[in-house]
């Protein structure tokens, strides 16, 4: 109380009650802090930061083409366009071994265009470099039985039913349509379609590739440097004289951008990277004023709100991934312009 030093013996660290300043254990303990402190703050961050660049050169080539999607009747009709020249692919103007290149993108823009305008059993074809798809019910929109409202087909069941486990049921029914909803959805696939090309000749791409995945544009990579150095500033200034208030700011402006922003593929992967930021903020104020239920309820809440989302596992993008997926294993199939019947549907237990 009368701020002054305490004698040598006596003497402790503030963050660390239980150990004394000259117990010689606290020379490695200060080795291992400021270690991993330069580690997590500055070489991985740089590391990260140069696979950025490197995945944002790779896929740069690719960027010159888009999806464009035709409705014609109960049908749709989906094409790849390229940018500069505004020209349709097709297939004698590709160069050498580059149809199977093109088919691959196509097939991967269509699996998204069918995730989100189409459900129930769908027929595709292949023709001319235009990928055909027709629901078998003889409506888009799916069977009598399963047909559900149009916003919240746009949206997914799943955040249509769950609108609080799933940020983004809530930015997205802030403007976010279908169309819109398939323009991302398509990016996000040809993302991925153009890292799978660009794996063969990028060591780095074809070891991250994974991390590379997690996410929902490839460029959304950013999120996780500045999660790193928020880790880091959160671990710097919890003993600090405003460590409350800068705590609650960083951990509330992390929720926000997260809910904003929505990184991650998964849905589910947003809803709880959102409300962990939220529960930190709640856990830093237990702390503070030694409200130990509210410390310990808040970091329990993430747990809580996972094994709830488990019960509805699935979502919009993983459909698109499956239908990719099985539309890519009969290529060959579809190139000798046979139909392929897929089943155009989400799990949920409950």
């Amino acid at each position: 109380g009368e701020k002054g030093s305490l004698p040598k013996e006596f003497a402790f660290r503030k963050s660390l009650p239980h150990l004394l300043c000259y117990d010689s254990s606290m020379t490695y303990l200060d080795a291992v802090g400021y270690s991993s402190i330069v580690f997590y703050g500055v070489v991985v961050p740089l590391c990260l930061a140069y696979l950025y660049a490197r995945q944002h050169l790779a896929l740069l080539p690719g960027k010159t083409t888009t999806a464009v999607a035709l409705r014609d009747g109960d049908q749709w009709e989906i094409r790849l366009s390229e940018l500069e020249g505004e020209k349709n692919f097709s297939p004698e103007n590709l160069p050498a071994n580059g149809e199977l290149v093109h088919v691959k993108r196509l097939l991967a823009a269509s699996a998204a265009h069918i995730a989100v305008k189409m459900q129930g059993c769908v027929r595709v074809t292949l023709k001319d470099g235009v990928v055909v798809a027709k629901p078998l019910s003889g409506d888009s929109g799916g069977s009598s039985s399963e047909r559900v409202p149009e916003a919240s087909r746009g949206r997914g069941s799943m955040q249509a039913d769950w609108p609080l486990a799933n940020i983004s049921s809530f930015v997205e029914g802030m403007g976010m349509g279908m169309g819109n909803k398939s323009r991302d959805l398509t990016e996000a696939l040809m993302d991925r379609c153009l890292l799978e090309e660009a794996e063969s000749s990028e060591r780095a791409l074809a070891g991250a590739k994974h991390i590379l995945f997690k996410y929902s544009r490839s460029q959304s990579l950013y999120m996780e440097i500045i999660q790193k150095l928020v880790a880091v500033a959160l671990v710097s200034v919890v003993n600090s004289d405003d460590g409350l208030a800068l705590c609650l700011a960083i951990t509330i402006l992390m929720a926000a951008a997260s809910g904003m922003v929505q990184p991650y593929f998964h849905p589910q992967a947003n809803s709880v990277q959102c409300y962990s930021f939220l529960c930190l903020a709640l856990a830093a104020v237990g702390f503070s004023y030694e409200f130990t239920w509210l410390s310990r309820g808040s970091l329990a809440v993430p747990f809580l709100l996972s094994a709830a989302l488990a019960l509805r596992p699935d979502s919009m993008e993983s459909l698109a991934v499956r239908i990719w997926r099985q539309m890519e294993k009969e290529i060959s199939k579809l190139q000798d312009g046979k139909s392929l019947e897929i089943q155009v549907e989400t799990v949920s237990f409950v």
